[in-house]
């Protein structure tokens, strides 16, 4: 089940992103409830870069979710937004539901420095070593800051998103999926 979050994919001009969508995450265990082929505890997010810290924040309030994979997701991200180059800064900030301008304001926000220690769902952390758009360490504070269960997958060429090592990351957070579905069956 693949989904577009607001603010995100197809939904990105129809509904403005915000860092607190928890909302989302009930209504994806609502929907697992009442569909015949899936379970209430069989449901992972998958987030990549700003997705990646939601996944987080919705997996920390609803513990139910079975776990998370962040891909090169921002944790701390008040230090460098301000910085960003001036091409990623207007996708950062409509992916975020905010104007340019107020894009510093918000990442304080998005910080999920004080939400991961509260995380006990499972989770899989793809850093990226050559990532421009959030800087590498911030893969490595997630990894060392999640409260449950963790695994840390550093790809040290990858780029942002991992893109240049798609098949790599997508192969293993699928392998990871299927060794915690079966350990919790």
């Amino acid at each position: 089940l693949a989904i577009d979050t607001p603010g995100s994919g197809e939904s990105l001009d129809r509904a403005p992103g915000s860092p607190d969508q928890i909302d989302v995450a009930d209504a994806l265990l609502v929907f697992a409830e009442s569909e015949p082929l899936l379970k209430r505890d069989d449901v992972f997010l998958v987030g990549v870069s700003l997705r990646g810290a939601m996944a987080v924040q919705l997996a920390a309030a609803r513990p139910e979710i079975a776990g998370v994979v962040a891909v090169t997701a921002p944790f701390s991200p008040a230090s460098y937004v301000p910085h960003l180059n001036s091409m990623v800064r207007p996708e950062v900030a409509l992916s975020a539901g905010v104007s340019v301008a107020e894009l510093p304001r918000m990442a304080d926000e998005m910080s999920i420095e004080s939400v991961a220690p509260r995380l006990r769902s499972p989770i899989l952390v793809v850093g990226a070593g050559k990532d421009l758009v959030v800087p590498p360490e911030e893969s490595l504070r997630l990894y060392r800051s999640a409260g449950g269960p963790k695994q840390l997958l550093y790809l040290e060429r990858a780029n942002h998103v991992g893109f240049s090592h798609m098949d790599v990351w997508t192969r293993a957070a699928a392998s990871w999926i299927a060794r915690a579905t079966s350990a919790s069956a």
